[in-house]
């Protein structure tokens, strides 16, 4: 007797430990249950003094990203060119 395989396309199974991509378009859905951890996982996290600090530095890095903008534009900052690699 002979055991055969069915040789038909299986779906892709997840792997957590790969990375993954999907495009804006993508819509995933959430029920409920999932939606109320999720939210008061958020609301919690953003009451705590950390979640401010982080929120903070935030802000400090758009600045900082406004201003090297403004400098690249004005021709005050350059692109750097990659390094040659070394033979």
């Amino acid at each position: 007797m002979e055991i055969v395989k069915d040789e038909q396309g299986s779906a892709p199974q997840f792997d957590p430990r790969k990375q993954y991509r999907w495009t804006p378009e993508t819509e995933f859905t959430f029920n409920g249950g999932d939606f109320a951890v999720l939210l008061n996982s958020l609301r919690a996290f953003l009451s705590t003094e950390n979640s401010q600090i982080v929120l903070l530095a935030n802000k400090a890095a758009e600045a900082l990203e406004g201003q090297l903008k403004v400098a690249v534009e004005t021709g005050k900052a350059v692109e750097v060119e990659p390094q040659q690699q070394q033979q």
